[in-house]
């Protein structure tokens, strides 16, 4: 399964849960997906995400799309499933697909397959191909794998890694930019949204965060002044720390600590860790350098070949 931010080129829709890109065509298949077809796997569908991968608005709830409506936690069906790849994860859970891929700006692998109790991959930034997916920043966005097991995930971990010239992270090149989508600016999907969005989803939800996007001209010093942040903290907090003590990892409960690995473009790897007295599942996530990846999953393994604590939801 995929979450419905990552192209196909067949009959399956690719909208990041808004009908403004319904029966959009794609012109190819997005760079994952032509690696996962090639290794012979079998796509079954795409799967419920918070609209725009949560970026559309401040206000949006967790799962919520207006193509998809909403993605149930499948432990606690009135739990916060979080998100975005949140039926990425849910589906995993619920045992109707082996594997599914996730995409993860800050938290948005780690966090849904902390709480529906499955391991979630966050690859550090430039392994996997972002063309072809719907983005939200290129200093942050990549896609991961979701699965059961570590091993499940990381099986397909190793059919979407390497090389693509249509993604300038993996190739220094032109980014890859859809076409024959009737959206072709972030103003379009504003507008769109202004136009056809249900107006008391759009009222309860809004989209400020798509307003303010398209209302900020690059360069400027604010952008300038709060990347330079980002990276003093990543480079000489996170990371001196890190090289300092001698660490392979960083451990940390749930998501709490995915912002850390999202905006330095690090590594995470999140894997069941037990129940709430609700019956909610949360994870357990190690983060590291870039790099760190095979050490990360070998940890995680471990751990949980130790506690095999994962068990299907009842509903």
């Amino acid at each position: 399964m995929l979450k419905d931010n990552i192209s196909t080129k067949d009959k399956l829709n690719t909208t990041a849960g808004s009908f403004a890109l319904l029966r959009s065509v794609v012109p190819r298949d997005s760079g994952v997906v032509n690696r996962l077809r090639k290794a012979g796997a079998v796509i079954l569908g795409k799967a419920g995400l918070t609209e725009w991968a949560n970026y559309r608005s401040s206000n949006m709830k967790n799962g919520w799309s207006a193509r998809g409506g909403y993605v149930k936690n499948p432990y606690v069906l009135s739990m916060d499933p979080s998100g975005s790849s949140t039926g990425s994860a849910v589906c995993v859970a619920a045992n109707l697909v082996m594997v599914s891929l996730g995409t993860e700006t800050s938290g948005s692998i780690i966090a849904p397959s902390s709480l529906s109790g499955v391991v979630g991959i966050k690859p550090t930034l430039c392994l996997t191909s972002r063309a072809g997916v719907i983005p939200i920043t290129v200093r942050q966005d990549t896609v991961g794998p979701i699965g059961r097991t570590v091993s499940d995930a990381v099986y397909l971990l190793d059919e979407i890694v390497g090389y693509d010239p249509r993604d300038e992270i993996t190739m220094e090149a032109m980014q890859y930019i859809p076409r024959e989508s009737p959206i072709k600016s972030l103003a379009d999907a504003i507008t769109f949204n202004e136009n056809h969005a249900d107006p008391e989803k759009l009222t309860e939800f809004g989209q400020d965060l798509f307003i303010e996007s398209e209302k900020t001209a690059l360069p400027n010093s604010e952008y300038t002044n709060a990347v330079n942040k980002l990276l003093n903290v990543s480079e000489q907090g996170f990371e001196t720390y890190m090289k300092n003590n001698n660490l392979d990892a960083m451990v940390a409960p749930e998501d709490l600590a995915s912002s850390i690995l999202g905006v330095g473009g690090y590594p995470g790897i999140v894997i069941p860790a037990g129940f709430d007295p609700d019956g909610l599942p949360f994870g357990i996530m190690f983060g590291g350098l870039k790099g760190s990846d095979a050490a990360l999953i070998e940890i995680a393994y471990a751990l949980e070949q130790l506690t095999k604590v994962r068990k299907p939801p009842k509903l």
